[in-house]
Formats: structure tokens, C-alpha cells, sequence
């Protein structure tokens, strides 16, 4: 078996792609948790369906289309998760003063 440049490359690529699928997992993994703790808001659940498949399905997409579907559905997911943190926390400091 050779070990040429290629190959390393490859699986360079793959270790980053698992390491990344890794991350996304933990991410929905923390906020499918809080949803189901504090009750999900209007499109969170879709949402979290759409950044557990689109890791699958970016790569034809984008060389079909051109669009890295990727990168929107995960910086969508980002920022619905800062817009859940801030809401929730506007949600206990009012609970807070109103003790």
C-alpha cells in the first residue's frame, strides 16, 4: 500500500468532515434538549431536521446548483440558536424581577 499525496489529502478531508459532523451533532444534540425542556419555537424543528440532513446532501447540491446550501442552512441554525439564547434570557430576567 503507497501512501502518495492524494491519498493523505483524502483523508485529511474526511478527518475535518468527521470532526465537523462531530461539532454539528453535539450543537443539535444541546439545543433538541432545551427545546424539549423549555418547549420549541415556530420553525426549530424543521430547522434541526434540515441541519442534521444537509451535511448529506450539500455537496450535490452545490455542484449541481452552484448554491452552498450548507453554509445557509448552518449559519441559519446559528443564528435561530442566538435568537433562542437571547429570547430566553430576556425571559428569566424578567422572571428574576418579577421575584
Amino acid at each position: 500500500m503507497s501512501l502518495d499525496a492524494d491519498t493523505i489529502v483524502d483523508r485529511r478531508r474526511m478527518r475535518r468532515k468527521l470532526t465537523f459532523w462531530r461539532v454539528l451533532a453535539v450543537a443539535i444534540a444541546f439545543f433538541v434538549r432545551h427545546g424539549l425542556n423549555r418547549g420549541f419555537r415556530d420553525f426549530e424543528i424543521s430547522l434541526l431536521a434540515a441541519a442534521w440532513i444537509v451535511p448529506l446532501l450539500s455537496r450535490g447540491v452545490a455542484g449541481a446548483t452552484g448554491i452552498p446550501l450548507g453554509l445557509v442552512v448552518l449559519l441559519a441554525f446559528y443564528v435561530f440558536t442566538l435568537r433562542r439564547a437571547l429570547i430566553d434570557r430576556a425571559t428569566i430576567v424578567d422572571e428574576i424581577a418579577q421575584a
